[in-house]
């Protein structure tokens, strides 16, 4: 059977954000009233934990769920889709014209 959830990458995200934050194992699994067993088991893809469980980690590391999961920031995500349209919204035909170029020479340089 072929799963979705991608727990070994989950892990790593934990364990990246943690060490971001400057946080031994020890300290994160007592904020998330774990123990660090159960949080390097986490981190090294080798336990499944419950949704739950992912979102206490995530509310402790000061992210979001979602990035947690997928790797994609829904803050992030929103800020920069806000700040396209602003900049859509206020430019010209042209403009605009010369923006999707601009942005496809970038992404395919």
């Amino acid at each position: 059977m072929h799963t979705i959830i991608d727990y070994k990458l989950i892990g790593t995200r934990i364990r990246n954000r943690r060490k971001e934050l400057k946080l031994t194992q020890e300290e994160l699994a007592e904020k998330a009233q774990i123990t660090p067993f159960y949080l390097s088991k986490i981190e090294n893809g080798k336990s499944s934990p419950t949704l739950e469980t992912i979102a206490v980690l995530a509310n402790e590391l000061d992210t979001d769920l979602t990035t947690i999961i997928s790797g994609v920031s829904t803050i992030n995500n929103n800020y920069v889709d806000k700040r396209l349209s602003d900049i859509c919204n206020s430019a010209s035909d042209a403009q605009l014209d010369l923006i999707i170029k601009i942005s496809k020479l970038i992404l395919d340089a």
